[in-house]
């Protein structure tokens, strides 16, 4: 994990990276397109884990993230990492101030879910977002912006429920 410290305790920032069955890590996600550093530049604190591309369910990687962390931060999770980030908000309240989700990989998308290896075909369930129901997304009571990409990918789009508004991380 890389951790960088900083005095301030309400700029904490972490960090949840991509990828789905396959070898993805904080370092090649976060690090070397040089993303946590202009963060710790900008005075945030910064968590950014190695999590399991294909853990048994997300809310096992939910849990999983949890029991590392040891304050409540600005959770920033991208494309598959948005499925833990909304599943660590949805059970751990208490460790998320807001979420800010980019480039959530969506569930339902056959031409991309076909690519997925067999390994990891449990974790592509859900209604907008992979392991997560429309319900508990629309239940969110914390502030939430949404980032889609661009050009619009038909498997990592804006989950039409999230309330979607431009906020720093320190918003």
């Amino acid at each position: 994990m890389a951790r960088v410290h900083a005095p301030s305790t309400d700029r904490h920032v972490l960090l949840i990276h991509g990828g789905l069955a396959e070898s993805m890590d904080a370092e090649r996600f976060w690090v070397m397109p040089g993303i946590l550093d202009a963060l710790t530049g900008l005075g945030f604190v910064v968590d950014a884990p190695d999590r399991d591309t294909t853990p048994s369910s997300w809310i096992a990687a939910a849990d999983e993230l949890a029991r590392s962390l040891r304050w409540s931060s600005t959770v920033v999770g991208a494309s598959n990492g948005v499925s833990v980030a909304v599943r660590l908000a949805l059970q751990h309240p208490s460790l998320v101030r807001r979420l800010v989700l980019l480039w959530p990989a969506t569930a339902g998308a056959r031409e991309v879910d076909g690519l997925v290896p067999a390994a990891a075909s449990h974790l592509l369930t859900g209604a907008t977002l992979r392991g997560v129901d429309d319900t508990e997304l629309a239940g969110l009571r914390l502030p939430v912006a949404v980032l889609p990409a661009e050009p619009e990918n038909p498997g990592i789009d804006a989950p039409p429920n999230a309330r979607s508004r431009r906020r720093s991380p320190s918003d």
